[in-house]
């Protein structure tokens, strides 16, 4: 591989500095010592400074036109909501049978609603409020061993759909 090829490589794994070279905002020296040394473990060699500031000059140059930046507000007529007191429960899969889950659930969203719930790998996740009642019915769960993390807090952004015209 050749000096021009890692470096194009390595700018565009990384998302952020791919970007910032799009919009033409970055510096080419600051960007060439930082690399430098993933580049020489990548070739097997020392690669002179100036070599890389040149490769990322001419990496930067073939883009046809760089991305302006856009003055529309992502946020426009957002809606923020912040609720502290939430709490993370993780209940191990095998402590949790299918044949509980309906009932589970339905005295779950009667005591809260908005809670979350995913399913990962190992276990059933729910970031709810932390309330007693919910404490109640986590420790009536047969066979669950369930772990809380509390004193959480849950930022939700509401974006309005844009209507076209």
């Amino acid at each position: 591989m050749s000096v021009p090829e890692v470096v194009r490589e390595i700018i565009t794994r990384n998302r952020s500095v791919y970007d910032c070279m799009k919009m033409d905002l970055i510096n080419y020296t600051a960007l060439a010592v930082k690399i430098q040394p993933e580049i020489e473990k990548m070739l097997g060699n020392s690669v002179n400074l100036n070599t890389i500031v040149v490769a990322i000059k001419r990496y930067s140059d073939s883009f046809e036109q760089k991305e302006d930046v856009s003055d529309e507000s992502v946020l426009k007529n957002a809606r923020l909501s912040v609720t502290d007191g939430i709490m993370d429960v993780r209940i191990p899969r095998d402590g949790f049978k299918i044949a509980e889950a309906s009932s589970f659930f339905d005295q779950f969203s009667k005591i809260d609603p908005n809670y979350e719930f995913f399913r990962v790998a190992d276990s059933f996740r729910f970031l709810t409020e932390d309330l007693a009642d919910i404490r109640k019915l986590l420790e009536s769960i047969p066979n669950a061993q369930s772990q809380f993390s509390t004193g959480l807090t849950r930022i939700s952004i509401g974006i309005p759909a844009l209507i076209a015209c």
